[in-house]
């Protein structure tokens, strides 16, 4: 005689949503406290001194441009026509890159008609992956191969 288990405990998706915003919050209090990675310092000068009209021979250079440098060309404007953190305008960014990725796994894990409970999970799973453990290396050239690879892979799957 095999029993099982029952429950009448219904999970609503809003927990999950209250906790990832609670988590990355709580990330972003942390994360601002560390100082900007040299390697984005460096790359966010290339990518000023680029705008201003130099060049790759003279005036800088970086060991595989443009690409590199180019990734935060959306957060440029915020950081230095509004005065804000260079830091803040590049989380900001790389939390949209995130916020891309995240809707275009949910896209193709609905696409491929798996469960609702499922796609919460694998979704959460990502944005917690995505935030926490790039640490140190957040809104580098690696993190954002690593955010747009888990679409591609699981577009190939």
């Amino acid at each position: 005689m095999s029993k099982t288990l029952t429950s009448d405990f219904k999970y609503h998706p809003a927990i999950t949503t209250a906790i990832i915003i609670l988590f990355i919050c709580g990330w972003s209090v942390l994360y601002m406290e560390v100082l900007l990675d040299i390697d984005i310092g460096w790359l966010l000068q290339c990518l000023d001194r680029f705008i201003a009209g130099n060049s790759y021979d003279y005036d800088f250079y970086e060991t595989n441009p443009p690409l590199s440098f180019l990734i935060y060309l959306p957060a440029y404007p915020v950081y230095s026509y509004f005065y804000i953190s260079a830091k803040v305008a590049v989380t900001v960014l790389f939390t949209i890159y995130i916020a891309i990725s995240n809707i275009t796994i949910y896209s193709l894990l609905r696409k491929g008609n798996y469960d609702k409970e499922l796609t919460l999970i694998v979704i959460s799973a990502f944005i917690i992956v995505s935030f926490w453990s790039a640490a140190l290396s957040f809104a580098s050239k690696d993190h954002l191969i690593f955010i747009f690879l888990a679409p591609l892979c699981l577009a190939q799957y």
